[in-house]
Protein backbone atom coordinates (compact mmCIF):
# COMPACT_ATOMS: atom_id res chain seq x y z
CA UNK A 1 0.00 0.00 0.00
CA UNK A 2 2.62 2.41 1.06
CA UNK A 3 3.98 2.48 -2.82
CA UNK A 4 0.58 2.77 -4.17
CA UNK A 5 0.11 5.93 -1.88
CA UNK A 6 3.63 7.41 -2.56
CA UNK A 7 2.82 6.48 -6.81
CA UNK A 8 -0.31 8.43 -6.44
CA UNK A 9 1.47 11.14 -4.51
CA UNK A 10 3.76 11.45 -7.39
CA UNK A 11 1.18 11.31 -10.30
CA UNK A 12 -0.70 14.29 -8.74
CA UNK A 13 2.48 16.01 -8.41
CA UNK A 14 3.26 15.16 -12.02
CA UNK A 15 -0.04 16.66 -13.46
CA UNK A 16 0.44 20.02 -11.21
CA UNK A 17 3.70 20.51 -12.91
CA UNK A 18 2.44 19.64 -16.59
CA UNK A 19 -0.22 22.00 -15.82
CA UNK A 20 1.76 24.94 -14.63
CA UNK A 21 4.40 24.69 -17.43
CA UNK A 22 1.41 24.62 -20.35
CA UNK A 23 -0.21 27.36 -18.60
CA UNK A 24 3.53 29.37 -18.14
CA UNK A 25 4.03 28.06 -22.17
CA UNK A 26 0.18 29.80 -22.97
CA UNK A 27 1.21 33.01 -21.12
CA UNK A 28 4.27 33.19 -23.21
CA UNK A 29 2.51 32.83 -26.17
CA UNK A 30 -0.28 35.32 -25.84
CA UNK A 31 2.58 37.77 -24.85
CA UNK A 32 3.87 37.35 -28.60
CA UNK A 33 1.28 39.78 -29.97
CA UNK A 34 2.40 42.83 -31.78
CA UNK A 35 2.44 46.35 -30.56
CA UNK A 36 0.01 48.40 -31.37
CA UNK A 37 -0.51 52.21 -32.01
CA UNK A 38 -1.49 52.16 -28.52
CA UNK A 39 1.59 51.97 -26.84
CA UNK A 40 1.32 52.66 -23.29
CA UNK A 41 -1.96 50.16 -23.06
CA UNK A 42 0.23 47.62 -25.06
CA UNK A 43 3.09 47.70 -22.38
CA UNK A 44 0.76 48.20 -19.13
CA UNK A 45 -1.09 44.37 -20.49
CA UNK A 46 2.66 42.78 -21.11
CA UNK A 47 3.15 43.95 -17.73
CA UNK A 48 0.28 42.11 -16.04
CA UNK A 49 1.21 39.03 -18.31
CA UNK A 50 4.81 38.88 -17.02
CA UNK A 51 3.18 39.20 -13.83
CA UNK A 52 1.19 36.38 -14.19
CA UNK A 53 3.90 34.39 -15.71
CA UNK A 54 5.74 35.02 -12.40
CA UNK A 55 2.94 34.08 -10.68
CA UNK A 56 2.22 30.70 -12.40
CA UNK A 57 6.30 29.96 -11.91
CA UNK A 58 6.20 29.97 -8.55
CA UNK A 59 3.49 27.60 -7.86
CA UNK A 60 5.41 25.61 -10.23
CA UNK A 61 8.14 25.77 -7.94
CA UNK A 62 6.32 25.54 -4.65
CA UNK A 63 5.14 21.79 -6.65
CA UNK A 64 8.92 21.00 -7.60
CA UNK A 65 9.43 21.20 -4.06
CA UNK A 66 6.87 18.97 -2.71
CA UNK A 67 7.96 16.89 -5.17
CA UNK A 68 11.60 16.98 -3.65
CA UNK A 69 9.94 16.76 -0.51
CA UNK A 70 8.57 13.38 -0.87
CA UNK A 71 10.99 11.87 -2.42
CA UNK A 72 12.44 11.83 1.17
CA UNK A 73 9.30 9.26 1.92
CA UNK A 74 10.97 6.02 3.27
CA UNK A 75 9.43 2.87 1.65
CA UNK A 76 9.91 1.41 5.59
CA UNK A 77 7.52 1.63 8.31
CA UNK A 78 8.01 3.22 11.62
CA UNK A 79 6.28 2.09 14.73
CA UNK A 80 5.96 5.62 16.00
CA UNK A 81 4.25 7.97 13.81
CA UNK A 82 6.76 10.16 11.65
CA UNK A 83 7.52 11.78 8.24
CA UNK A 84 6.16 9.39 5.42
CA UNK A 85 3.83 7.43 7.95
CA UNK A 86 0.68 6.01 6.76
CA UNK A 87 -1.81 6.64 9.66
CA UNK A 88 -5.36 5.01 9.65
CA UNK A 89 -7.88 6.36 12.30
CA UNK A 90 -11.13 6.57 14.02
CA UNK A 91 -11.73 9.41 11.92
CA UNK A 92 -9.83 9.09 8.06
CA UNK A 93 -6.40 8.01 6.73
CA UNK A 94 -3.45 10.32 6.58
CA UNK A 95 -0.10 10.17 4.77
CA UNK A 96 2.28 12.65 6.65
CA UNK A 97 4.14 14.08 3.49
CA UNK A 98 3.32 16.70 1.74
CA UNK A 99 0.16 19.14 1.76
CA UNK A 100 -2.34 17.65 -1.06
CA UNK A 101 -5.58 17.41 0.55
CA UNK A 102 -7.92 14.24 -0.17
CA UNK A 103 -6.78 11.30 -2.83
CA UNK A 104 -8.28 7.53 -3.31
CA UNK A 105 -5.99 4.69 -3.44
CA UNK A 106 -7.83 0.63 -3.66
CA UNK A 107 -11.46 2.69 -3.38
CA UNK A 108 -9.86 4.39 0.08
CA UNK A 109 -9.71 7.79 1.14
CA UNK A 110 -6.44 9.52 2.64
CA UNK A 111 -5.59 13.08 3.33
CA UNK A 112 -1.71 14.43 2.58
CA UNK A 113 -0.86 16.49 5.14
CA UNK A 114 2.54 18.09 5.49
CA UNK A 115 4.48 17.88 8.77
CA UNK A 116 4.11 20.96 9.59
CA UNK A 117 0.24 20.98 9.83
CA UNK A 118 -1.49 21.05 13.00
CA UNK A 119 -3.05 17.91 12.85
CA UNK A 120 0.59 16.52 11.74
CA UNK A 121 2.49 17.70 14.93
CA UNK A 122 -0.56 16.11 17.25
CA UNK A 123 0.76 12.56 15.28
CA UNK A 124 4.33 12.50 15.09
CA UNK A 125 5.59 9.95 17.88
CA UNK A 126 2.25 8.52 18.75
CA UNK A 127 1.94 5.04 17.88
CA UNK A 128 -1.39 2.49 17.26
CA UNK A 129 -4.05 3.01 20.63
CA UNK A 130 -2.87 6.28 21.10
CA UNK A 131 -5.43 9.10 20.60
CA UNK A 132 -5.41 12.23 19.36
CA UNK A 133 -8.18 15.72 19.17
CA UNK A 134 -9.51 16.02 15.80
CA UNK A 135 -11.92 18.85 15.20
CA UNK A 136 -12.52 18.76 19.31
CA UNK A 137 -13.45 15.09 19.88
CA UNK A 138 -11.24 12.77 20.68
CA UNK A 139 -9.68 10.12 18.12
CA UNK A 140 -7.79 7.13 18.28
CA UNK A 141 -4.91 5.72 15.63
CA UNK A 142 -5.93 2.37 14.53
CA UNK A 143 -2.51 1.22 11.93
CA UNK A 144 0.78 2.83 11.50
CA UNK A 145 2.40 2.05 8.36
Amino acid sequence: MRLKIKTKLHQILDEKIIHFENMIEDLRASNTDTKSSMGDKYETSREMLQQEVMRVQKQLANVQEQKQILSRMRDTTNKNIAFGSIVKTSVGNFVIAISIGKFKVDEETYISVSEQTPLAQQLIGKTIGDTFLFQQKEAQILEVE
